[in-house]
């Protein structure tokens, strides 16, 4: 198993570094594993060497690679060798948006481009739905209040996803905000 990613391989050498401040069910697991956050046949890439390696070994094996809609960074290099073989199975995690290459892999599409070029999705697709780094409508309520006991929260910009969820987002900071928040338009100037 290989976890292809650096801002993934940064953020766990933030978490070993820091392990006094974790919750109780994390220093439990401590008494019983040194190291949380790997385990033997796991490797962390470290290298852009490394990385491109993986895509002429052989046999079996896990990429773990992160960006969000398959859109950019080392995981496009991994899905442009992976996506034709019918042994293959990618594994997509949370939503993918619209006319993104996750999108296209998540609704099974025949081809997909990647870097200008036409493959034919052939692997096994899998999606997790139900798992998300995000914030849900609650934990930014939450986010908002705290942030609005303290100080003017003034105009805000809704700059991150699909058209029903940022109205349904506006619609939640609209109580916080000084100003009625602003989704806003392609090709469209505001002044700030």
């Amino acid at each position: 198993m290989f976890v292809d990613s650096p801002l993934a391989r940064r953020v766990t050498r933030v978490y070993r570094d820091h392990k006094e401040i974790m919750d109780g069910e994390l220093q439990e697991m401590l008494r019983r594993d040194q190291d949380p956050f790997g385990f033997p046949g796991m490797t962390y890439i470290a290298t852009q060497r490394e990385s491109l390696e993986l895509n002429r070994r052989e046999g079996p094996f896990v990429v773990i690679s992160a960006s969000g809609m398959c859109e950019s960074g080392r995981v496009v290099h991994h899905l442009k060798h992976a996506v034709s073989n019918p042994e293959n199975t990618i594994v997509l995690i949370g939503f993918q948006g619209v006319h993104t290459v996750g999108r296209k892999i998540s609704e099974r599409q025949p081809y997909v481009k990647i870097f200008d070029k036409e493959y034919p999705l052939r692997a096994h697709v899998e999606v997790l739905s139900g798992l998300s780094a995000h914030a849900d409508a609650q934990d930014f309520r939450w986010w908002f209040e705290k942030m609005h006991a303290t100080s003017s929260i003034g105009q805000a910009f809704i700059v991150h996803g699909e058209a029903e969820g940022a109205t349904a987002q506006a619609q939640v900071l609209e109580e916080f905000c000084d100003e009625p928040p602003i989704i806003p338009e392609p090709h469209v100037a505001y002044e700030v």
